[in-house]
């Protein structure tokens, strides 16, 4: 380590010397001459020590030896005298330390702030312990009242067509057996110890930009996270909730700011068939959900399924079932699946409705879709829909309903012996039928098919006389 120095303190010194005039003296050539053996080597250089001395005049340069700081030392230039190495050698220094210029130009070390740990092959930088893992390994502590203070800043650009990689970290763990602790490639942390209050205190934060030039970005990440394993499980974001203290309000496992200014803005977007699960309770337009799937109440909403996408093709069934019993337990029922409308007050009440689209006209324009049955507020069943036609009953009969339930009015002069019914639309299967009417007892049947209704009587009937029909099918 000394010959090193003595070079080093050579290399910078020579020059100074043949600049100095007035140290060109007769011993001075001497010991130059006795320090260069016949190979033109250096083989020593002796200077006498001194505490004090002048400063070198103007336009040159002058060496001491300083004994009070055991160093060698220059002024250059009228200057002060400053400490070119220390004359401590290695073994003054603990193994590990980075060594650095001290204050005055002397060779030190800090290892409590600088230090190499050659057991774990790490760089420590800063006085703190990470707080997460309990053991400093990396650290980096900068403090400072500026806007904005930075540990580590990367900066890298290339024109190159390759991936350009700012910040690359890789930890790696070798040993053979036993159980260890957990693996950390990279682990951030911020901290706030002070008194003041700050806007945000934020662990990481990943921006991934196109800000510039005048190429295109196919896509533009913030994140990408990559979990790769042959056994256990594979969590490639995992999201620890447990450090809400008490004077926590909200803790969000991930928050998701609202998107916007792209043509298509998504919070979540998922691809492929991967699947979604949720332990707790979701709420949308809420975020205080009281079922496992709950929507804000300030507006109405609409669950619904989009219409397919694939030219000339029919839409997709939706399905809502109840749970089912246990496999093979003995006499259990499945969960019932209940329809219910919205909580009413006062006076007011609520209605289920089911809406259907009836078959139109061939083509390809859309059938309206429109209500089929309602329960309403005062448990009424009713249905609606398009009329059926009535005929063979008098002279302008008149018929009210659909084809599932209505009247019949009997035209003027009334009929003999039957009226009939021709519905708006071909059941599946042949209805059952029951028909009564609206004053005098009279025996009467119907008849039914698919796509009529006949209303037989054994005594004839006279105008104005209402039949009423009920019909109900299967499939």
């Amino acid at each position: 380590m000394k010959r090193l120095l003595l070079a080093i303190v050579l290399a910078v010194v020579c020059p100074l010397i043949a600049q100095a005039s007035h140290i060109h003296s007769t011993k001075a050539e001497q010991t130059l001459e006795q320090m260069i053996d016949r190979s033109g080597l250096i083989s020593r250089l002796t200077v006498n020590g001194q505490t004090t001395d002048s400063v070198s005049p103007g336009n040159q340069g002058r060496l001491i030896y300083d004994r009070t700081n055991q160093c060698f030392a220059i002024s250059e230039n009228s200057g002060a005298y400053g400490c070119l190495v220390s004359s401590g050698s290695t073994s003054s220094f603990t193994p590990g330390s980075v060594i650095f210029a001290g204050s005055t130009g002397e060779l030190a070390q800090d290892n409590a702030n600088f230090f190499w740990n050659d057991t774990l092959n790490a760089l420590q930088v800063g006085p703190q312990p990470l707080s997460f893992i309990g053991t400093a390994l990396n650290w980096n502590s900068i403090e400072g009242d500026s806007s904005a203070s930075y540990g580590v800043v990367n900066s890298y650009e290339s024109t190159n067509t390759i991936s350009i990689v700012g910040l690359y970290n890789w930890g790696k763990s070798k040993h053979t057996s036993g159980f260890r602790g957990s693996l950390y490639g990279m682990i951030s942390e911020a901290v706030h110890s002070g008194a003041g209050t700050v806007s945000a205190i934020v662990g990481a934060y990943i921006a991934g930009s196109k800000n510039s030039g005048a190429g295109a970005a196919t896509i533009t990440y913030g994140l990408i996270t990559y979990a790769q394993s042959n056994a256990g499980d594979l969590q490639s974001i995992y999201v620890s909730g447990g450090g809400a203290g008490a004077g926590a309000v909200n803790n969000y496992g991930i928050y998701i700011d609202a998107m916007s200014g792209a043509t298509n803005n998504w919070a979540i977007l998922t691809a492929g068939t991967t699947r979604s699960s949720f332990g707790g309770s979701v709420g949308i337009g809420t975020t205080t959900p009281t079922n496992i799937l709950s929507f804000g109440g300030n507006a109405a909403r609409i669950v619904w399924m989009e219409r397919h996408t694939t030219s000339n093709t029919a839409g997709n069934n939706l399905t809502v079932q109840a749970g089912g019993a246990t496999s093979a337990a003995t006499d259990k029922g499945g969960g019932e699946l209940k329809l219910t409308g919205g909580t009413a007050t006062g006076t007011g009440g609520s209605v289920v409705s089911i809406y259907t689209s009836l078959i139109g006209t061939t083509g390809t324009s859309d059938n309206a879709v429109a209500e089929r049955f309602r329960i309403d507020t005062d448990g009424h069943m009713e249905m609606s829909g398009s009329a059926p036609t009535v005929s063979a009953c008098g002279t302008d009969p008149a018929i009210v309903g659909v084809d599932n339930v209505g009247r019949v009015t009997v035209g003027t002069g009334g009929v003999a012996a039957s009226c009939t019914v021709t519905f708006n639309k071909t059941w599946t299967n042949k209805p059952a039928c029951i028909v009564d009417h609206e004053g005098a007892i009279l025996l009467i049947r119907a008849v039914a098919t698919t796509t009529t209704l006949t209303i037989d009587s054994s005594t004839p009937l006279t105008a104005s006389m209402d039949i009423n029909y009920i019909c109900l099918g299967r499939r």
